[in-house]
């Protein structure tokens, strides 16, 4: 894997951000068609009953991400075959939630399908490298969805998670399929973006 380098990474993001502020303040949500070139997960290649998170092999290391939860090989429309349900069968058990934490780089978009069981809304919260809320979305009970995240407040997307409601029988939802994510640019295109942006800005300014 190509590493970047991290810091330099949030500095100009942050100065890109800082340029378009005005206009987008908070993260936007996004369809699977905006993304451009992402990765895809689609946990096709692994085993059913596979268990991931902290303590258990990481078959995606080499993509620099974590994922939590176990793999199940169920249909729910849109998501067919195996796919991430919550860490219930893990040890110890995080039932109702699914994760995806970055290990070295940030994420400037990240989606999926995600198949909201029980009566309740599942929440999808992505969080910057703070450990801090970047926005909260929701899914109603019992359908399934494509939700999608485009970082826009100068706190590119360090975690992603999908959390049930803990009150429903359900333990093993939500789950989660075709997981699509987009890292920050490289801080030279990102430079010249942010370079452009000011540009434009003064340009305003003047006129």
């Amino acid at each position: 894997m190509k590493h970047r380098s991290t810091a330099m990474t949030v500095i100009v993001f942050s100065v890109l951000v800082l340029v378009t502020s005005s206009t987008r303040a908070v993260a936007a949500q996004i369809g699977p068609s905006q993304f451009e070139d992402p990765l895809v997960f689609d946990f096709s290649e692994l085993d059913g009953g596979t268990h991931l998170g902290s303590g258990y092999a990481n078959p995606y290391a080499n993509a620099g991400v974590e994922f939590t939860g176990y793999i199940a090989d169920y249909d729910y429309e849109d998501i067919s075959g195996r796919h991430l349900a919550s860490g219930f069968a893990n040890s110890p058990a995080e039932p109702y939630v699914v994760r995806l934490r970055l290990l070295d780089d940030f994420a400037a978009k990240v989606g999926a399908y995600v198949w909201a069981g029980g009566s309740g809304d599942t929440w999808i919260t992505a969080y910057d490298q703070d450990g801090l809320v970047i926005d909260t979305l929701a899914v109603d009970g019992y359908t399934c969805s494509f939700v999608g995240f485009e970082s826009t407040v100068g706190r590119p997307i360090s975690v992603v998670e999908w959390r049930g409601p803990t009150s429903s029988s359900f333990t093993t939802f939500p789950r989660v399929d075709n997981v699509m994510m987009e890292y920050v640019p490289e801080p030279a295109t990102l430079s010249l973006l942010a370079l452009g942006g000011l540009g434009a800005l003064t340009r305003r300014r003047r006129g």
